[in-house]
């Protein structure tokens, strides 16, 4: 599809999580707008005048009203308006009145939220074959010098693909002895020029080899007219995303085939679309360690048939307004290139964030990647934020980074924060003696290395035959009864909640441990 269509959806939902500033406001009864499946929500109506509030409920912007109706909110006097669901949900209400209108969120069991269809049985062998094809192409490095300063050196980049394409985009290399890691950061929407431009705080601030590419067919510093397309979705192979996937595997491609690269410490990094495509790659393939990703769609194509949030580009919903009748080849076409679907493969680590107002990649969406990471993994969680990326988050990737690349501790650029972030630790994982049912657990929540006391924690089974049975499935310390035989994960949560109160930030950070039971 053609960019001048998709962009009129996009700049639609951009908009869809900013409140209009009036005289009404709206929040969810609880500071971190996080309930568990059977809570009563309830949202807070405050107006300045006395009126008539429409309240409208669903769960993704495009989406169908799941309740809705009229309240009378007298001046200074808070109205509730009550909501309770028997599913894993992330819910959006909407209040208009004559002095204006807001919106609030909440989540709802939401660490529960996953695909609602399943995968194609084929998916590993569609890709296997497009990394086949794609190694019959020479890479072909074309590197031009840029610039240099005490902490790194800059080249423009050129790499060969398939279908007769070219990458572009830049590479920035510490000075200092190496080997480096490597961090390739992939591209938000857009064909503008420039839109792609050197990571040098990667590189001097991190330590890091930092690549960053583009996934049309032109230099950074020019349009591609023909950015998007082809991009017939009704067929895998004439999806737009292939190339773009296949433009990230050859970049690592391309960074493993250096000797100042260490080999094994590679991380994946983006924001958007740049984020969805991450997601994509880590899955299909394995040779990342780290994924930082804020706001991604391209995930959950299939949610909006069954009333779900879905996320950009809207695969769905294009499908409805264009009146096509291939629905099922454009859903069956587009599980090839969907996040959630790839990252259940994925064995390294991952810091996501999202925003509850966020209609380009709403928040239930982050919520079913973040479910999908069974190592460590971190969930930033902006209450009133939308499709943006908090300062938060730019920093926290270099925390989350030093936590697995040791060598970043000491980049090329001084003054630079030793801190690590946060971490879970919930031991190794193991296999229950014959005849065992039980096992005692300890989870363990850091931050820069100190064990963080106080954080509300929680252990939940991710997946498994039967159920478990927790001596205190609310403490760090717990014993884990299982029912029957079989293969089990259980994930420790940790929240920290300190930025809620200024900043209306929840973090969770969590970890998971695979137990067998013969």
């Amino acid at each position: 599809m053609n960019i001048r269509i998709l962009l009129p959806f996009l700049l639609f939902f951009l908009t869809t999580g900013a409140a209009l500033t009036a005289q009404i406001t709206l929040s969810a009864d609880r500071a971190d707008a996080f309930y568990e499946v059977g809570d009563s929500v309830y949202f807070l109506i405050n107006a300045g005048v006395s009126d008539s509030v429409r309240y409208f409920i669903q769960r993704d912007p495009r989406t169908t009203y799941i309740a809705s109706g009229a309240v009378w909110v007298a001046a200074g006097v808070e109205k509730r308006i009550a909501y309770k669901s028997r599913q894993s949900d992330m819910i959006v209400c909407t209040v208009q009145g004559s002095a204006g209108s807001a919106i609030a969120a909440a989540a709802i069991g939401s660490f529960d939220i996953n695909a609602y269809e399943p995968e194609p049985p084929d998916f590993d062998a569609f890709w296997t074959q497009q990394k086949a094809r794609l190694r019959q192409i020479p890479m072909e490095p074309k590197l031009t010098l840029l610039s240099s300063s005490d902490y790194s050196t800059t080249y423009s980049i050129r790499l060969s693909t398939v279908a007769q394409r070219k990458i572009y985009g830049f590479i920035s290399i510490p000075k200092g002895k190496g080997p480096f890691p490597a961090i390739l950061t992939l591209p938000a929407f857009g064909n503008a020029a420039n839109i792609v431009t050197p990571e040098l705080e990667i590189a001097e601030r991190g330590g890091a080899i930092s690549l960053t590419i583009s996934i049309h067919n032109a230099p950074p510093d020019q349009v591609d007219s023909n950015a998007y397309l082809p991009n017939n979705f009704r067929y895998r192979d004439s999806v737009y995303y292939l190339l773009s996937v296949l433009a990230g595997v050859r970049a690592i491609d391309y960074l493993y085939s250096r000797p100042d690269f260490d080999g094994r410490n590679l991380g994946l990094t983006g924001v958007s679309q740049g984020g969805g495509l991450c997601a994509i790659i880590a899955g299909i393939d394995r040779r990342a360690k780290t994924l930082t990703i804020s706001a991604p769609p391209i995930a959950e194509h299939a949610g909006e048939r069954y009333g779900q949030a879905s996320s950009f580009p809207f695969y769905y919903n294009i499908i409805k307004d264009f009146d096509l009748t291939s629905s099922e080849s454009v859903l069956s076409a587009t599980k090839y290139f969907d996040g959630v679907i790839a990252l259940r493969r994925y064995k390294g680590a991952a810091l996501v964030c999202t925003g509850y107002e966020d209609g380009v990649a709403p928040p239930a969406v982050a919520y079913s990647l973040f479910n999908q990471v069974r190592g460590f993994k971190l969930l930033t969680q902006n209450i009133y934020g939308g499709h943006d990326h908090p300062d938060l988050y730019w920093s926290g990737r270099f925390d989350f980074w030093r936590q697995f690349f040791p060598s970043m501790v000491a980049p090329p650029k001084p003054y630079v924060t030793p801190n690590t972030g946060y971490f879970v630790d919930v031991g190794a994982d193991t296999t229950l003696p014959a005849g065992s049912r039980s096992l005692a657990l300890k989870g363990k929540a850091y931050v820069n290395g100190v064990i963080a006391p106080g954080f509300p924690v929680k252990w939940r089974k991710t997946s498994g035959p039967g159920a478990v049975a927790w001596s205190s499935g609310l403490s760090s310390e717990t014993m884990a009864t299982f029912a029957r035989p079989g293969v089990y994960y259980l994930t420790f949560y940790a929240d920290d909640n300190a930025q809620l109160s200024d900043q209306h930030r929840r973090m969770t950070c969590a970890n998971t441990i695979k137990v067998v039971v013969p």
